[in-house]
């Protein structure tokens, strides 16, 4: 699961990349910039991001700020990690539903990108499912870190 998605999210960037470059490339040595770059761009961005939201969460990786919690030990510790999981994971379970919700009105309406006319309702489809599994995975590290706090009492 984390290959395919490292995998997908890597594939994303370096399409990303080739917009970019061919889109600057054609605008500034020939005076034509790639019709629809901008619509390709905004699409990969957040197809990478989210394709990467389950792999930072698994490693636990993201950017955090640690101004308190670097001084926690122990118990304290794996408390302080099973709070900040559970209560990530209840704001990803918010998101997941929204991008849900969005993805059915976007498929009701037949929405497309303006100028490429690329469906947005699957991208939406996507980002929701992938926020869900990230919330799942972060229930299961709250798990974890609980059951490390309670071990740690022993």
């Amino acid at each position: 699961m984390s290959l395919s998605l490292g995998l997908g999210a890597a594939i994303f960037l370096l399409a990303m990349m080739l917009v970019t470059t061919v889109d600057v490339a054609g605008r500034y040595l020939f005076a034509t910039p790639l019709p629809g770059a901008f619509e390709l761009t905004q699409l990969l961005l957040a197809a990478t991001v989210f394709a990467g939201l389950p792999l930072v969460t698994l490693k636990e990786e993201h950017v955090s700020v640690t101004l308190l919690s670097e001084r926690l030990k122990g118990r304290a510790a794996a408390l302080h990690g099973a709070l900040s999981s559970a209560l990530s994971a209840a704001v990803f379970i918010v998101v997941a539903r929204q991008l849900g919700v969005q993805a059915m009105r976007l498929a009701s309406y037949g929405d497309t990108t303006s100028l490429l006319r690329i469906p947005m309702a699957p991208l939406a489809w996507t980002m929701s499912v992938l926020a869900g599994l990230t919330a799942f995975i972060l229930v299961a590290l709250a798990v974890s870190h609980l059951l490390g706090a309670i071990r740690g009492r022993r």
